[in-house]
């Protein structure tokens, strides 16, 4: 399966919620800075919220079996979620230890210690 059918058949967009607040006023001339939300952490409301992720996830319990068998992955679906979240928030608290104010996981390493791999490009497949 190509990688951009994997992304299409397994992610669910979000859209922006919008806020209470009514628009005013009109941007300082000249622009200075434009602000592009390339991970979805500022402007959409459940972005960075690891307990929508866990529960997104967990409906989707099926599809996430369907794509472990696909990469011949042995474990459980649920049990691979279990160790998945489990790991981001050790990785948060072990951040938030280190003194980081807004500690933010590699995904990537995340992913290593959770199939138990080495390989950085495996764990983007």
């Amino acid at each position: 399966m190509a990688y951009e059918e994997l992304i299409r058949r397994y992610s669910a967009s979000m859209n922006p919620v919008a806020a209470s607040f009514q628009p005013k006023g009109a941007p300082a001339k000249p622009v200075k800075a434009v602000l592009f939300d390339v991970y979805g952490t500022l402007f959409i409301s459940r972005a960075g919220d690891i307990g929508g992720a866990q529960s997104e996830a967990a409906s989707r319990i099926d599809e996430i079996a369907e794509l472990c068998r696909s990469y011949g992955l042995t474990i459980e679906a649920g049990q691979l979620l279990e160790r998945f979240f489990k790991n981001i928030e050790a990785e948060k608290e072990h951040l938030t230890e280190k003194g980081v104010e807004f500690p933010e996981v590699v995904i990537e390493e995340i992913w290593m210690r959770v199939l138990n791999i080495k390989d950085l490009d495996l764990a983007r497949l």
